[in-house]
């Protein structure tokens, strides 16, 4: 398999202080989109990104964003777009990375300068952008390149999208990338993120799930200016005082979250899925020296990662307007904004916590009888994303691992939040795929950040590997999970979702009732939140009592012809009407929900407006069918 492989990677190598001063030249740009005055340096990052692809001979474009929100003195860094191979023979992939950085001063601790890249007698490349993300987008660059030294064709068309605000909230990247669904981004097969890191430091992972981030801002202002507390203490009542009462209402010292209305949208934890976790290669150790102490709320693996993945959090992240400098300075300020952060995950919606966010801080400024003004709002927002790990886009991964590495890899979720991972899925309507360079001792966001040697050159031999076993990977049936993970139970049920209430669909559909094992699995129907709810198996569904039509799939493709009618108020199934491949009776298959924001009504859903309905359909429907009690996956088309 992949036998061009040994020449490739030999080619790394022998490239590899080649390769060590390119990312010398990317950390000495400051490219730091959360500063004003470093605008012009994220900008001009992009363009030398878009100058080493062109030299490469990528097709490249520089996309102008427009202005930025709330900041129109400034304009959005642009999007670094290139086409590396236009072969209708081979797959296209799709590459996501960023090329701004976290804001960096060597007075914040750096021992070294943080936009110079240093590297120590241990390997260890300190500079900031070195794992977070410069370091892996040009992974992709140095795979070009070594494919060309060594004389090796490029196994597949690579397509690259490179933004400079991931770092602030990836402003008008969203937009953007829905409008070129289906004009740069239209022929991508699968899309691939190497913007995450190992889960240790030594093991490779493959990373399906993510975290979501809402990240909000409370502001307390009174006086007209900043008072002098010698003068004014005791006199006036102080936003900071009444800020710092807010912000340590919100979560405890061992992290629970005091805001009501956020864990109870957090979906079950079955047993099947705590098992998980005793199989995931970490110890306690990787997190203490990832931490560089012992202060870990949990003292076990299982409770850690669960934090860290499978709960919420929510983060006190710093105060604006105070005084922050080394020194002593004794003002009383007159406005102050605290900022905070809450990681989601399954079932969370961004809606409903912004609103128990926004009640909560209300109530508990109301309670200190203040005579000072306070508002509270999120400042970006982004949704938990959980794929499929058994795409042949994940299985290319893990060989690719497994050759580069030597071991398989642990497939895993992630606390942190790449919103723009859920975009292209969405956009796209194709797999997604986290591959990490960087181990979890890097510091990405932190002092110190680093990207080690190993992992940089091995990265980088990954990449290109990836690429080739991409190339390789059957398109077959299999390519639809079957069935998912335990732990995307609840996921599933968020993505198989409709609210048909104001749908037309005519419910005239003939046929007499059914009765059989599948009918059965109705006989589980309750009320949940004012929900009917059904369990098919190990997958949980929720529809709207509303729901007496929904379309469904039997067998094997999805086929037009083979959609039905189910009808579930009184826990009953309705005979498909006409004529049904393939099995005899009972012929129901797997329930097709469709996503609610992309399908408002059944007739969008049968007709096909929605943009992705075939590769939505292909992805979602296989699970359910393997997952009900005596279905055996169906056969490979």
């Amino acid at each position: 398999m992949a036998p061009q492989l040994d020449s490739y990677f030999k080619q790394v190598d022998d490239s590899a202080n080649h390769f060590i001063e390119r990312l010398r030249k990317a950390v000495a740009i400051p490219s730091i989109s959360a500063e004003d005055a470093r605008r012009p340096d994220v900008v001009r990052m992009g363009e030398w990104l878009a100058g080493e692809l062109k030299s490469l001979g990528a097709e490249v474009e520089l996309r102008p964003l427009g202005k930025q929100p709330h900041k129109e003195h400034l304009d959005l860094p642009p999007v670094v777009l290139a086409r590396y191979g236009n072969d209708k023979n081979k797959r296209t992939i799709l590459v996501y990375g960023h090329y701004d950085v976290q804001p960096a001063e060597k007075s914040d601790g750096w021992a070294t300068e943080p936009f110079e890249l240093s590297v120590d007698d241990k390997g260890r490349m300190f500079g900031r952008g070195s794992t977070d993300d410069k370091g892996p987008v040009l992974g992709w660059l140095n795979a070009i390149e070594a494919h060309q030294k060594a004389g090796i064709d490029f196994p597949v068309n690579l397509l690259m999208c490179f933004e400079g605000m991931e770092e602030y909230g990836s402003e008008g990247l969203e937009e953007f990338i829905q409008a070129e669904a289906k004009k740069y981004f239209a022929d991508t097969d699968a899309v691939c993120i190497s913007d995450n890191y190992w889960l240790g430091t030594e093991k490779p992972c493959l990373t399906y799930g993510l975290r979501g981030c809402n990240y909000y801002s409370v502001e307390v202002s009174g006086p007209g200016a900043d008072l002098h507390s010698g003068v004014f203490g005791g006199t006036a009542q102080e936003p900071m005082t009444d800020l710092v009462r807010i912000l340590g209402s919100l979560v405890d010292t061992n992290g629970k979250i005091q805001i009501p209305g956020i864990m109870e949208q957090v979906a079950p934890v079955t047993k099947e899925e705590e098992g998980l976790y005793d199989g995931i290669s970490f110890t306690m150790d990787n997190i203490f020296e990832s931490l560089g102490s012992k202060t870990t709320i949990h003292d076990d693996k299982k409770n850690t990662l669960m934090a860290r993945w499978r709960y919420p959090s929510l983060s006190v992240h710093g105060v604006e307007g105070a005084f922050s400098s080394p020194g002593a300075k004794t003002v009383i300020p007159a406005k102050v904004i605290g900022k905070f952060s809450i990681r989601t995950v399954p079932n969370m919606d961004i809606d409903t916590t912004n609103n128990c966010v926004y009640k909560y801080v209300e109530e508990q400024f109301a309670k200190l009888n203040s005579k000072n003004t306070m508002k509270v709002y999120a400042q970006h927002t982004g949704k938990w994303w959980a794929a499929s790990p058994k795409h042949w886009n994940f299985s290319a991964a893990a060989k690719a691992t497994e050759r580069v590495w030597g071991v398989q890899p642990d497939f895993t979720r992630e606390g942190g939040s790449i919103p723009v991972t859920l975009t292209f899925e969405e956009a796209t309507g194709k797999n997604v795929l986290l591959l990490p360079m960087g181990s979890s001792t890097d510091g990405a966001h932190s002092i110190n950040e680093k990207l080690d040697k190993r992992n940089y050159i091995e990265g980088i031999k990954l990449l290109g590997a990836y690429l080739h076993y991409v190339a390789e990977e059957p398109q077959t049936c299999t390519d639809v999970p079957a069935p998912w993970p335990p732990s995307q139970h609840s996921v599933l049920a968020d993505m198989l979702t409709i609210d048909i209430q104001n749908s037309t669909t005519p419910s005239s559909a003939s046929g007499s009732r059914q009765n059989g094992p599948e009918t059965q699995h109705y006989q589980h129907l309750s009320n949940t939140a004012g929900l009917p709810k059904f369990l098919a198996a190990k997958f949980e569904l929720h529809l709207s009592p509303t729901a007496v039509d929904a379309w469904f799939v039997v067998d094997g493709f999805i086929k037009p012809s083979w959609l039905g009618r189910l009808v579930d108020t009184d826990n009953t199934l309705q005979q498909p009407a006409g004529t049904w491949p393939g099995r005899q009776t009972p012929n129901f298959g797997a329930l097709l929900i469709a996503q609610r924001p992309r399908y408002p009504s059944l007739h969008d859903l049968l007709d096909g407006s929605g943009p992705h309905i075939a590769n939505h359909l292909e992805r979602l429907y296989r699970p359910l069918w393997t997952g009900l009690p005596g279905r055996a996956a169906t056969p490979a088309g």
